[in-house]
């Protein structure tokens, strides 16, 4: 049998409020309870994949950072998997809560423990307040192909 993982590392770094925010609404979605928190209920309603993820008993975001550290750290290092939509969902929560009109980027890498035809690729999302855009190794050489077919060049 194999094993699938999904590989990412990056830092997001921003002011020490937005982090602490970040750190706040993360212990929010693990606590079963949900203490009542307008802002961070307001992000997990708009959010699929969280809710999915929590319901599951799954949500894996790879964060690594502490609080003192004024840089939010994504990594697999700890996980063998992360959740890259809730992940995105998670970022642009927090990005549209705080009006932040600056993107997050990262890339992330699809592999697995044995040679596979589906299970090699990756990809890139950027997130944004008004949400986020999905790139993935798969689509990119599908559509290119497909525009060399049909146009004789890249």
């Amino acid at each position: 049998m194999a094993d699938y993982y999904t590989h990412i590392s990056f830092v997001w770094e921003d002011e020490p409020k937005v982090i602490n925010f970040a750190f706040d609404f993360l212990d929010w979605l693990l606590d079963k309870n949900h203490e009542n928190n307008i802002d961070f209920q307001k992000i997990f309603d708009a959010s699929p994949a969280l809710r999915n993820a929590i319901e599951d008993d799954a949500l894996s975001l790879g964060l690594e950072s502490d609080r003192e550290g004024g840089e939010l750290w994504f990594t697999d290092y700890q996980c063998e998997h992360v959740d890259i939509e809730a992940l995105a969902e998670f970022i642009c929560g927090i990005l549209e809560h705080f009006d932040i009109d600056e993107p997050v980027a990262f890339e992330y890498a699809n592999t697995c423990s044995k040679p596979r035809l589906d299970a090699y690729g990756g990809g890139a999302i950027i997130c944004h307040k008004t949400g986020a855009k999905y790139c993935n190794s798969y689509d990119f050489i599908r559509k290119t192909v497909g525009h060399i077919k049909e146009h004789g060049s890249i």
